[in-house]
């Protein structure tokens, strides 16, 4: 196994279904603690890696050098093996947020946008946002802290993002003195199953808002996305970030593909340092990959009154789809050990 994703516990992950996708079939898990990565490292089995949680920025110190996007955000997604033995890291998740943003005809620019969390993925989201052109980038936290003195109204110039960390202000805050940002990002794992129904952010107190981005995928609409398609706000789950940023991961690992694929305008990323591929072609790449994911995660649910079909046209739904049938009212009688 020369590819994989690193982490641990690494658990249920969608990464080798999308690389296999990508014609990488010999894709799998590297589940390490950290007591193994020394000896992982050293050793240099691999050829490409993808890096989850907790070694993002772990990572860092086991590599020759790291690309300039990794260097601003602080962590480590993805790490090619030289020709030479050499490691160098990068970081494709900004380029998963900004696809997924662009499908979502999310436009940032000239906006005030407030990130909700401050772990890593919330520092991904501000340089793909400032990348993007955002005027105003602002963290929201339950604990804020600050090098900077804050006044009544902390944000953060997207320019100035380069050379330092984006404000963080308060929940209270953001209701308070931000009702008019434009765009928002959770990057908080409220909402993700199994806590379904959680919103960390009442999205009717913010009139302005004209883009939201959730980075949780389970369930594919979160309670702060049903609250966006209730107000008509464009939105996106994670999903497309997952896939787009292992697209990107991807075409670091085999630079060749692009030129195999036959398609000119493709410009892929090479472990030399090459730019990473446009927007347009990491969508075009990106699409086919997840249609089929969505179509896996989607469930259909049919109501009705006993009798009016639901048993039969589910089961024949279900064969259709090739996806489980459940009947509810089944399950019931076997937990319940009686009929009705």
């Amino acid at each position: 196994m020369k590819y994989g994703i690193l982490g641990h516990p690494l658990g249920h992950s969608f990464s080798p279904r999308i690389h296999t996708a990508l014609g990488n079939p010999g894709y799998g898990f590297f589940d390490l603690p950290e007591e193994a990565l020394s000896a992982f490292f050293e050793a240099r089995e691999f050829e490409g890696i993808n890096v989850t949680r907790p070694y993002k920025r772990t990572v860092i110190s086991y590599l020759t050098r790291i690309s300039e996007n990794a260097r601003r955000i602080g962590a480590v997604n993805t790490i090619v093996q030289q020709e030479n033995g050499s490691l160098t890291g990068y970081n494709t998740d900004s380029d998963g947020m900004k696809s997924a943003l662009e499908l979502a005809n999310i436009d940032v620019r000239r906006t005030k946008a407030l990130i909700l969390g401050s772990g890593g993925t919330s520092r991904t989201a501000a340089a793909a946002l400032a990348d993007l052109g955002a005027d105003e980038i602002l963290i929201v936290s339950r604990h804020p802290k600050n090098e900077q003195t804050r006044n009544s109204r902390p944000s953060i110039s997207a320019q100035k993002l380069q050379h330092s960390s984006p404000l963080q202000i308060s929940y209270e805050e953001a209701y308070k003195y931000h009702p008019d940002a434009d765009i928002l990002v959770n990057t908080t794992p409220v909402g993700m199953y199994p806590d379904n129904g959680e919103a960390p952010l009442n999205l009717h107190k913010f009139p302005n808002l004209r883009g939201v981005l959730d980075v949780i995928y389970n369930p594919l609409r979160t309670a702060l996305l049903l609250q966006a398609e209730e107000l008509g706000i464009p939105y996106s789950n994670g999903l497309p970030m997952l896939v787009a940023q292992a697209v990107a991961a991807h075409l670091l690992y085999f630079p060749d593909a692009v030129s195999d694929s036959g398609n000119e305008s493709l410009t892929g990323s090479t472990a030399a340092g090459g730019s990473l591929p446009d927007p347009d072609l990491l969508a075009s790449l990106s699409r086919p990959i997840l249609r089929d994911l969505r179509r896996e995660c989607t469930n259909l649910v049919l109501i009705g009154m006993p009798g009016s079909g639901k048993s039969t046209i589910g089961q024949m739904l279900a064969d259709k789809l090739g996806r489980p049938f459940v009947d509810l009212d089944l399950c019931i009688e076997e937990a319940e050990g009686r009929h009705p």
